[in-house]
């Protein structure tokens, strides 16, 4: 009786559960964009490293990095907001912060400043120009006319605006000359540190494009000690990067990028796509310059994205800290990189397979993982066993890849995602590792197959189970014959 229920069920699931799957995978007729996969690195690498996930296209459900002029606006508008007392409403300092031309706010600081009898018709509603003058909204006002002068040499729609050579080569010739001037002038006179690093910024924006990469270099170099570690301060250092990226100081300039895309998450992926190693004695001045371990890590994790080999960038920051989260997102890569090979063919659905010797295989990343594992001394555990299993199970290897399973559950966290994961990936091998399907089995795996086929009405956020599935139809319905 079981085995005729269970039967049933599977066609019934092969007939209406996978079909919204597939329907879901091939939106846009290209399939998603990690190719074949059953692991999903949400489970253990942290967010702020998402556009880094392996992905066919250039970053991880991003594409490229293009909002390069637009990526700072809310934080912009909720600073403003926090340093002027909420004196301007959101949607007028939205207004006046992005849309507003250089004219208008001319006119906004000569009235504010009762040198002038009237506000541009847009202004006029604006009561912070009517209300009693005050010191914070006149800075405000003031900067602002700089700022959007600045614009005219600094914002370029261009497609690699976050490349700094790129971005030097199509501005156009300006004569910023009075700019810098005033830049300078009222940095030195500004004591409110939110007003003078903004000034910073723009001082050295303005060197970099108008005047000489030493010049932006220099005037980073004489107050960046001064200045609080935020957004602001990595958004300059990006350009001081670019500046030694133009004296063909390449070391220097890949130190700084690591240093932006490690401490500043909003800028990780333009910090990333403007590293650049080159030789490889380069390499070798750049670490150098490292001052701490974990300065070192982070160029490791960068060189193994895109750059380099997942497996030797592992290694290198495993013998540096075998605990840093770096090694997360490396490890997630390198198994969703693996699990391609055996996609074969253009229908993913009716062709992947485990059928693959592990003797064809390229075995040196299973082995680090597994021996890694082994040791047990990472910052996740838990990771490293699922990884190794995983890897064993894709290379038909079941019994081994069932012990670091079994070595993962004991140390698991209870997050939805990561349990849903490991069951996934033991239901797999469960299936992979049967020499046929028989009534002990059905039992077995009947509380398995009823929460797969309910998977498709109550997700598991980033649970990718797509391909699952499809081998398992294609599976089970082989070794029932």
């Amino acid at each position: 009786m079981m085995r005729i229920f269970l039967r049933r069920w599977w066609i019934a699931l092969i007939s209406c559960g996978i079909s919204a799957g597939i329907v879901y995978a091939c939106a846009g007729g290209w399939g998603e964009e990690y190719g074949v996969s059953n692991f999903a690195p949400e489970t253990f690498v942290s967010k702020s490293y998402s556009p880094f996930f392996y992905s066919e296209n250039y970053y991880y459900q991003v594409g490229y990095d293009d909002n390069q002029n637009t990526r700072f606006n809310d934080a912009n508008v909720a600073e403003w907001s926090a340093y002027l007392g909420q004196k301007i409403s959101s949607l007028q300092l939205r207004y006046l912060l992005e849309k507003s031309s250089v004219g208008e706010i001319d006119s906004a600081v000569l009235f504010y400043n009762r040198s002038a009898q009237s506000l541009p018709d847009r202004l006029q509603p604006f009561e912070v120009f009517l209300s009693k003058k005050d010191e914070k909204v006149s800075d405000f006002l003031r900067y602002l006319l700089l700022a959007k002068m600045c614009e005219k040499f600094a914002v370029n729609e261009i497609s690699n605006a976050w490349d700094y050579d790129a971005s030097k080569k199509n501005a156009k010739k300006f004569d910023a000359t009075n700019i810098n001037k005033e830049l300078k002038i009222w940095f030195e006179k500004s004591t409110d540190i939110f007003m003078k690093e903004r000034y910073w910024f723009q001082w050295v924006r303005s060197a970099y494009f108008n005047e000489s990469p030493q010049d932006a270099i220099r005037i980073f170099d004489q107050y960046e000690k001064t200045m609080p570690r935020n957004t602001i301060y990595y958004r300059t250092l990006s350009y001081t990067a670019g500046a030694y990226y133009q004296l063909k100081n390449y070391s220097k300039a890949n130190y700084y990028f690591s240093r932006v895309y490690d401490e500043c998450d909003a800028l990780k992926p333009s910090a990333h796509f403007s590293f650049h190693p080159q030789e490889e004695a380069d390499w070798k001045a750049t670490l150098s310059l490292c001052k701490t371990v974990n300065e070192k890590v982070t160029l490791w994790q960068m060189l193994g994205v895109y750059y380099g080999d997942e497996k030797e960038a592992i290694a290198q920051i495993y013998k540096l800290d075998p605990k840093s989260d770096k090694l997360d997102l490396l490890l997630a890569r390198a198994v969703n990189k693996y699990e391609q090979k055996f996609g074969r063919g253009g229908d993913v659905y009716a062709n992947y397979s485990t059928n693959t010797s592990a003797n064809a295989s390229n075995n040196s990343l299973k082995n680090l993982v597994m021996q890694i594992a082994d040791a047990g001394n990472t910052g996740k555990p838990w990771a490293w066993y699922m990884s190794a299993g995983y890897l064993n199970f894709l290379d038909s290897l079941y019994d081994p890849a069932n012990l670091y399973y079994a070595k993962a559950e004991k140390n698991l966290p209870s997050d939805e995602l990561d349990r849903a994961q490991l069951k996934l990936l033991k239901f797999l091998n469960k299936i992979g590792g049967a020499k046929h399907i028989d009534a002990q089995l059905e039992d077995d795996i009947l509380s398995d197959m009823n929460w797969m086929n309910g998977l498709g009405a109550k997700q598991v956020t980033d649970l990718r189970y797509y391909d699952a599935l499809a081998w398992l139809k294609q599976t089970i319905s082989s070794k029932y014959k």
